[in-house]
């Protein structure tokens, strides 16, 4: 299977998924302002910008020295203080996180509780200028970036490619699927100690190619299920680690 880079895969428009897989257009449109309705993720294009803005005031929260983060557990407390409201910045943000997150908070607090981070991620959302048109129509597939030792990240893709999974896929990001992420990590923490190989980790999902998934697919992405999948993922591989 091709893996399409994760700047491609961000927003796919409706129509260039009907013309590549060959869905029927009206029927295409139905499902989604269906489901999106349903789970509470449709909104206009004109109120994408409310999105972006801050989820919450953020004028009450301490501040937190980057500088005291010496080790991975550091930097783990360091970013679910973020995600707990504790602190409004980090290194990676310069604010707090946008109204999207909040569909995923709750399954990215349990990612980041694993021990490994999470710096970028996105929910599955419908973005309607014109629920009538599908040329104005834009299905945003969620994905999430993790970041945590290389040689875990080596078995999650392993794992990833073994399942039985029509969604759930590894990005390529600048022609890897695991990017070295030590220097960036150091370069934003000058006093963290990494005694390994820390990398870099996009998995998100890939439309189906039949018509007759679309409506499974949906559901996949609007209930957030990737996330969970991606929690009960590496639970699997602490356990068999664990055991080994």
């Amino acid at each position: 299977m091709e893996i399409p880079p994760i700047s491609e895969s961000r927003y796919w428009e409706l129509h260039e998924i009907s013309d590549k897989y060959n869905f029927d257009l009206v029927s295409l449109n139905e499902y989604l302002i269906q489901f999106a309705s349903y789970y509470g993720r449709f909104a206009g294009i004109r109120e994408v910008d409310a999105l972006s803005r801050d989820a919450y005031d953020s004028s009450g929260l301490t501040e937190y020295d980057p500088m005291l983060i010496e080790n991975w557990h550091d930097m783990v407390r360091y970013m679910l203080m973020y995600l707990f409201q504790r602190i409004s910045k980090t290194v990676f943000y310069d604010g707090a996180y946008n109204t999207e997150t909040l569909y995923i908070l709750n399954p990215l607090i349990d990612i980041n509780t694993t021990g490994i981070i999470t710096l970028d991620s996105e929910p599955g959302f419908f973005i309607s200028e014109n629920p009538y048109d599908i040329r104005l129509n834009f299905l945003q597939l969620p994905y999430v970036q993790l970041v945590g030792k290389k040689w875990f990240l080596e078995r999650i893709v392993q794992e990833v490619l073994s399942l039985n999974n029509s969604y759930m896929t590894p990005f390529m990001v600048e022609d890897k699927i695991i990017k070295d992420y030590n220097d960036v990590l150091i370069r934003k923490l000058p006093n963290l100690e990494l005694r390994e190989q820390f990398g870099s980790l996009y998995l998100g999902v890939i439309p189906p190619k039949s018509q007759n998934l679309f409506g499974n697919f949906l559901e996949y992405i609007f209930t957030d299920q990737l996330f969970k999948d991606i929690i009960n993922l590496i639970d699997r591989i602490m356990i068999a680690c664990i055991n080994a």
